[in-house]
């Protein structure tokens, strides 16, 4: 019968507070043809937050016994600004176009002592800047018995974190991003009530800060978690074939 080489446990209690606000602001002008507007909206939120508790491994075989006091504060200020035009050029034809900018900021603090010795403590600082700018445009058109829809999106995000402690380890990073995002669909309807739809869309994951970091968590006795800097967006594919009646 084979035996354990190692074994432990581990045991956590938490205590987390969140508190989030935000504010918007539109304005919508509209022109003599109806349909024809142009768009601004302009939102701001803030979302401090708060964690506290202790980690402890209980060490069984090869294992230490010790524990973790972990203070945390992490504050998000996020802002998103957009800008959409749309024009009915006539009964059958129509466009769009549109800008989206989005600026996120967040810092985050981190406090880690051993509870037997409250001298030796140490500090994880991070601040992470991201910015995010989209143009789309689109064209579609509608007939009695075809109708449909073509456009793309470009989007470029720039993600920044600048880690002021520990010195010690190259954290700070920087990770640009460029996508092209298309769609298109096509509907045909051969008779009253019946109609035959074929769609395509992509869409888009970008990696969270936490995904990028190159920051090392070795809370765990038996794995590191670190993240990678280079990482790119996942990219999703979707076709859609409907038939309605």
């Amino acid at each position: 019968e084979a035996l354990p080489m190692a074994r432990f446990g581990s045991l956590s209690n938490m205590d987390q507070s969140y508190l989030g606000a935000s504010v918007s602001l539109g304005y919508e002008h509209t022109f003599r043809r109806p349909g024809h507007t142009l768009t601004l909206s302009d939102e701001w939120e803030i979302s401090p937050n708060e964690s506290s508790g202790e980690y402890q491994i209980l060490g069984y075989e090869a294992f230490d016994s010790y524990s973790t006091l972990r203070d945390q504060e992490n504050s998000t200020m996020g802002n998103t600004l957009q800008i959409d035009y749309v024009n009915p050029l006539n009964a059958h034809h129509n466009i769009e176009a549109g800008l989206k900018h989005i600026f996120r900021s967040s810092e985050s603090n981190v406090v880690s002592l051993d509870p037997e010795q409250e001298a030796s403590a140490a500090l994880d600082r991070m601040e992470s800047r991201q910015q995010i700018l989209a143009l789309y445009a689109g064209y579609g058109f509608n007939f009695t018995k075809w109708s449909g829809r073509i456009g793309t999106r470009l989007e470029q995000t720039w993600n920044r974190a600048e880690v002021s402690a520990p010195g010690k380890a190259p954290y700070s990073f920087e990770n640009d991003l460029r996508n092209l995002v298309p769609y298109a669909s096509l509907t045909f309807r051969p008779k009253q009530r019946h109609s035959l739809s074929l769609s395509y869309t992509q869409r888009l994951q970008r990696p969270s800060i936490e995904w990028l970091s190159p920051a090392v968590d070795d809370s765990q006795p038996l794995s590191r978690r670190m993240g990678n800097p280079d990482l790119k967006s996942a990219v999703y594919h979707t076709f859609n074939l409907q038939y309605g009646f």
